[in-house]
């Protein structure tokens, strides 16, 4: 009696091979992603309230005046957008700003 040794084929090894090296990539990318996420909270801005004024001086500057009724402002992105152009141009302005300054 003649016993054959059955295996599988090196096509079917190789898609068993990829198929689980995808799956383990796929279960580590999530596995960190959420730990990512909770290492860096979204930011708290419910305590935010302030009142703001654009002023233009003689010489043709234009001054932003702000006064902060809510918590501590550290920093602000300020969004300016041109009426004619319609673009936009962000900037990040670093202030120290105490409620009722």
């Amino acid at each position: 009696m003649k016993i054959k040794n059955k295996g599988l084929s090196p096509l079917i090894a190789t898609v068993v091979l990829i198929t689980l090296v995808v799956v383990i990539a796929g279960i580590i990318y999530q596995s960190g992603n959420e730990f990512l996420a909770q290492l860096s909270p979204p930011a708290d801005c419910t305590g935010i309230s302030f009142d703001a004024g654009i002023f233009q001086e003689d010489d043709g500057s234009n001054n932003l005046e702000l006064e902060n009724k809510g918590i501590k402002i550290e920093s602000l992105i300020l969004e300016i957008t041109s009426e004619s152009t319609g673009q936009s141009d962000n900037r990040e302005l670093s202030l120290s700003a105490n409620s009722g300054e």
